[in-house]
């Protein structure tokens, strides 16, 4: 990891992350991730370290730390939480670097007696319509049919 931060945050892979601190990750329906809040990998590919406040456009945000945005990519990403949001999200598009620190906050890590709130989850099942059915049949199909 070391060897790979020397060569810039670019270099990260998801391999050298180490991944200690749970949090909620996901704006809207949350769920629970791992995140790496060392300050030398939080600094490398952000500039920011776990636990510091950020502002952007009128929103402040906590850094929370480095995780896969997307296990296949490969590529792992600085999440923040922007206040309001229900867990941690990345800034898209933005160079993060020129976001700028007003304070430090103590981050809770989530645990057993702290779960994620399932009542947004639930709220938003109920926005879901199936998109395809399952055929059971003598002679059905062994694949979805998709509804249209």
């Amino acid at each position: 990891c070391l060897e790979a931060l020397a060569k810039g945050g670019s270099a990260l892979r998801n391999w050298h992350l180490r991944r200690t601190f749970a949090y909620a990750c996901g704006v809207k329906g949350p769920h629970l991730e791992y995140f790496d809040i060392r300050e030398e990998v939080c600094e490398a590919l952000g500039g920011h370290k776990h636990g510091q406040r950020v502002q952007t456009s009128g929103k402040q945000a906590v850094t929370i730390g480095v995780a896969p945005l997307d296990e296949e990519l490969d590529r792992p990403k600085l999440f923040y939480h922007v206040d309001g949001s229900a867990g941690a999200g990345i800034f898209d598009g933005l160079d993060t670097r020129k976001l700028k620190v007003v304070g430090r906050q103590k981050v809770r890590e989530l645990t057993k007696e702290r779960p994620i709130d399932n009542l947004e989850l639930y709220s938003l099942s109920k926005e879901v319509s199936p998109t395809f059915q399952y055929l059971n049949a003598a002679n059905s199909y062994r694949a979805a049919k998709l509804e249209r």
